[in-house]
């Protein structure tokens, strides 16, 4: 009987350790940040994703600008979420495009510090310096390319260069567009050193790679060319884009090279 007690407890022992093993596991099925960039693919894939917050960019791009503009007569047999807009209303702060345009671009401004983050982590799993540094430099391009379109969008916007949590995030308040230039500037000049000049293998302007289309150095500058020709408009007197600053003469160089 005793024999049968001892074994019971064993076994009792035995199952509750396992169990208590088992129930701490992370979920195989989900990555999380923590246990995905593990290999070149998955920061590719985590690059890839940074450039999916573009996927409405061109729709965005003639809903808020082209549309008052001569370029387009909008004109609704109903009323559209773009009319507002095209109408010059005040008041446009939940407009759905509006809402759009601050969300998307603030999304790929997270997918782009989460990469960053991890390749400053992990990126020896990337195995190549030379792509890790590649992967980087898209990732400050587009980081770059989200902050400019919100900055003349909305003028001041909150400043983030690195992860936050969803708590921190709601702590940050907006910062001065000169502060918000610094880092776009800061980013597209690292894109310009570092991006290829072309992802194409030979000089027939024959696309034989998967990566063509991906950021280049001409990218940046023009990217880069654009930033000092906003900064060089007038303020109108707001905290906008415009600041004044005649850099046109920054822009030159920039566009003669591409």
């Amino acid at each position: 009987m005793k024999k049968i007690f001892f074994l019971s407890i064993i076994n009792i022992s035995v199952f509750i350790t396992s169990c208590k093993k088992e129930l701490d596991q992370k979920p195989l099925s989900s990555a999380t940040t923590e246990t995905f960039y593990r290999s070149p693919s998955d920061f590719l894939q985590a690059t890839n994703a940074v450039y999916q917050s573009l996927h409405d960019y061109p729709v965005r791009l003639a809903n808020l600008s082209e549309i008052r503009s001569d370029n387009i007569y909008g004109v609704s047999v109903t009323v559209r979420d773009w009319d507002p807009i095209n109408d010059f209303s005040p008041g446009i702060a939940a407009n759905a495009y509006v809402e759009e345009a601050w969300s998307a671009d603030f999304n790929g401004i997270f997918k782009a510090n989460t990469l960053l983050d991890q390749l400053n982590k992990n990126g020896s799993y990337v195995g190549s310096d030379a792509l890790a540094t590649r992967f980087q430099a898209e990732a400050r391009f587009l980081r770059a390319f989200f902050y400019f379109d919100l900055v003349r969008y909305f003028g001041k916007v909150p400043l983030i260069d690195h992860p936050l949590t969803p708590t921190e995030s709601n702590t940050v308040g907006r910062s001065a567009v000169a502060d918000v230039y610094q880092l776009i500037i800061s980013d597209l000049q690292f894109a310009i050193e570092h991006l290829p000049t072309t992802y194409f293998f030979d000089n027939d302007n024959t696309a034989k790679s998967v990566d063509v289309g991906r950021a280049t150095k001409y990218a940046a500058e023009a990217e880069l060319a654009l930033v000092y020709m906003t900064r060089s408009g007038p303020t109108y007197g707001i905290e906008g884009p415009g600041l004044g600053l005649n850099e046109w003469s920054l822009a030159v160089p920039l566009l003669d090279d591409i």
